[in-house]
This record gives C-alpha cells, structure tokens and sequence, in this order.
C-alpha cells in the first residue's frame, strides 16, 4: 500500500486579533497498487498524490481524489528493460486513480478505493454539481419550487432561523454548498426562474 497523508487546518482566531492556522487533524489514508507493478521483479515501492480535495457539507463528507504510481529509479535508461516494461506500448496503465472518503467532522484512517476513469490515467480534478432548483422535479424552475424555496431560506449559518435547513432543502437550494440558503442562492433561484430542464 502507498500512504497519504492528509493535514486539516482550522483559523483560531482566539488569541487576539491576529489569527493563526491550528492543525486539527492529521488523516493517514492507504492507497491501492497493483503488484504487477514492479521494477524488473523487485518491488520498487508505491507513491500517491492527491488531485482534489472537496467537502460536501450537506452530507458531512470530504472527498479526496488521487492515483498511485510506482515509484521508478531515478538513473533508469530509455534503453532499458526496465523503461519498456513500465513505459512500452503494451504496458498497463502505470497510475491507479483512487478515491477516499471521510468524515468532515471526525476524520479517521481509512482505505481509498479504486477509482474507473474510463481509460484516463488519473483523475486530474474533481467537482460537485450545483444544486438542482427544481425541488418537485416538474422540469423546469417555477412558483412550486419557490414555495419550497421560501420555507427553506434561513440566512447566513448562526443567522436568524434557529432551526438549520432540512436535506430537502440543502440538496435543492444550497447552491453554494456553504450550509445555508441565503440571499446568494436566492440570487441564483431568480436566475433560474421560468427555465426549463
């Protein structure tokens, strides 16, 4: 297995007014490899890269995007068995994409899964969909959504509304994903008002 280590920071803004980066998580995630990568018959050992860092806060979750490789001599010759054995025509694809999942509130060691690209090598970024709007699934963004709408918008998180929006209306509206509804996704409601799917 190649490890990867992932760091989490938080602001502390308790100690007067200059505020400083506090760790406040160190995550050990192992990677997949494949044995048949190897350097000539000898284990050449693995190294793994991360590619993409994303947070769902809706769902609590942080996604962590990557590849594996082997790790490969520094002094190895194009002329080399070795070089066409890992870089030849024939050769399999020398990364393995993986994919890890954590908790953003308590984040543990965990194993990265493998990831299908569909032929690419690695995975290079990684994005979330912006939220649907269209809450009733009729196709298209009208005045049934906004009643939902409305009963959703709570304002800046720690606003006004003591009680936080419902998964309904964090899937449907949150379209910033910043865990609220807010007058930014109200602004992007009434972009999409009147569109249809």
């Amino acid at each position: 297995m190649a490890n990867t280590k992932l760091y989490r920071y938080r602001i502390d803004r308790s100690s007067g007014p200059v505020p400083y980066l506090a760790l406040d998580a160190e995550v050990d995630i192992s990677n997949p490899t494949d044995h048949s990568q190897d350097c000539g018959g000898v284990p050449c050992g693995h190294a793994a890269a991360v590619t993409a860092i994303l947070e769902n806060p809706n769902a609590g979750l942080i996604y962590v995007v990557g590849f594996t490789t082997p790790n490969v001599p520094d002094d190895l010759s194009v002329g080399s068995t070795l070089y066409g054995q890992l870089f030849g025509n024939t050769s399999p694809i020398l990364t393995i994409p993986t994919l890890a999942v954590l908790s953003a509130e308590r984040p543990s060691p965990t194993v990265a899964s493998r990831i299908s690209c569909h032929d690419l090598a690695l995975p290079v970024s990684a994005m979330f969909l912006p939220a649907d709007l269209d809450a009733n699934s009729d196709g298209k963004v009208d005045i049934h959504d906004y009643r939902l709408f409305s009963g959703c918008l709570d304002g800046p998180r720690g606003g006004a509304s003591p009680v936080p929006p419902s998964e309904l209306c964090w899937r449907y509206f949150d379209t910033d994903s910043d865990g609220d509804i807010d007058m930014a996704d109200f602004g992007r409601f009434a972009q999409r008002f009147g569109e249809a799917r």
